[in-house]
């Protein structure tokens, strides 16, 4: 009896010890696994980090190129607004000219009227 209760402890030891050899194969295990797990997460952690940046560098470029837009139409604008000035003066220069032109074909036809009536006065005498 005593030796039953001998046998039966060192098959319950050995039981356990079995069973703490497979526990401690799973702690070993799970620890590999949350270590592999946190590597993977620090990796996506840097990965969306550098998204981050890139994404923050591409909302700037384009902040700065609606700046350079913004002042490029003002510059189209104020462009526009300069030839239709240039248009209206060349208009305004034209009629000028127009004008000028008629008042020297009137001015031409009379003095060559007036040069035409000396000559006829001349041939008089």
């Amino acid at each position: 009896s005593k030796q039953e209760a001998e046998t039966n402890t060192k098959k319950e030891k050995m039981k356990f010890e079995e069973e703490l050899k497979k526990a401690q194969m799973t702690v070993v295990a799970s620890n590999a696994k949350l270590g592999k797990s946190l590597n993977i997460n620090k990796s996506n952690e840097i990965t969306n980090k550098e998204k981050d940046n890139a994404l923050s560098l591409m909302e700037l470029k384009i902040s700065e190129m609606k700046k350079e837009l913004d002042a490029s139409k003002k510059e189209c604008f104020q462009a526009s607004s300069h030839n239709k000035s240039l248009k209206e003066k060349i208009v305004e220069l034209e009629n000028e000219v127009a004008t000028n032109l008629a008042i020297s074909s009137m001015y031409l036809k009379s003095k060559q009227e007036a040069e035409t009536n000396t000559k006829k006065e001349k041939m008089k005498f």
